[in-house]
């Protein structure tokens, strides 16, 4: 942080954090949903991810624990909805992308398997 204030009080650009620094208390919900989401399951050719599982954080809180179970499962099953849109969002972008359409066409036809 004192690189930052030496640029500001200078009047030089301040560089943006890449990672936003988060309050103390959810440091653990952060680093609990990174766990959670390593066996995530995926879907089709795309890659899709699919929601995490009650049984996932089940085993989550069997070998680390919890103090409030309701509040653990609502925030970790909100993150996930946030990085569930998150994905699709750069799925479908991906798909956008020109390399991508052209891919998908084969001797001047679109594949069957992209139509829907």
């Amino acid at each position: 942080m004192e690189l930052i204030e030496k640029r500001r009080a200078k009047g030089l650009p301040v560089p943006v954090p890449v990672r936003p620094e988060l309050p103390s208390w959810l440091v653990e919900f952060w680093q609990a949903f990174w766990l959670i989401n390593r066996p995530r399951q995926y879907a089709g050719m795309s890659g899709t991810p699919m929601p995490l599982t009650l049984e996932g954080i089940k085993t989550y809180t069997e070998i680390y624990g919890t103090t409030n179970i309701d509040e653990f499962v609502e925030l970790i099953f909100s993150m996930d909805n946030t990085y569930l849109e998150h994905q699709h969002k750069r799925l479908e972008k991906e798909q956008q992308t020109p390399e991508k359409r052209e891919s998908r066409i084969v001797n001047g036809r679109h594949n069957r398997s992209d139509s829907p």
